[in-house]
């Protein structure tokens, strides 16, 4: 693409490969399992409408709601099946893909 300074052709499978890989590790990139999604030029994040972030504790942890009600919310490595975490970031209008570990967004997608 014009004025996208990635070098994709690096005129050898196995070295386009390596380029690859060191791209997804440089930006910190969700791949495969983490996320099923490609990176895309058009996304809420483009848009400023969703974040990628990993959130980490330990044990349990009680969460405030936006209507200030409380829940508790048990520490599991998936995030993508912690429905309690959902269900506080839905309070507040930020919805998880959970297809994606990171990823966030006003709409879920």
């Amino acid at each position: 693409m014009p004025g996208v300074g990635i070098r994709w052709d690096h005129h050898d499978e196995a070295a386009s490969r390596t380029g690859a890989l060191q791209m997804v590790r440089g930006f910190g990139l969700a791949m495969p399992p983490r996320s099923i999604h490609p990176p895309a030029l058009t996304s809420n994040h483009i848009s400023g409408r969703a974040i990628d972030m990993t959130i980490r504790w330990s044990g349990v942890i009680e969460l405030p709601r936006k209507d200030g009600s409380a829940v508790t919310v048990t520490w599991t490595p998936n995030v993508n099946s912690n429905l309690g975490l959902h269900d506080v970031g839905a309070s507040y209008g930020v919805r998880k893909l959970r297809s994606d570990a990171p990823h966030w967004s006003f709409n879920g997608r």
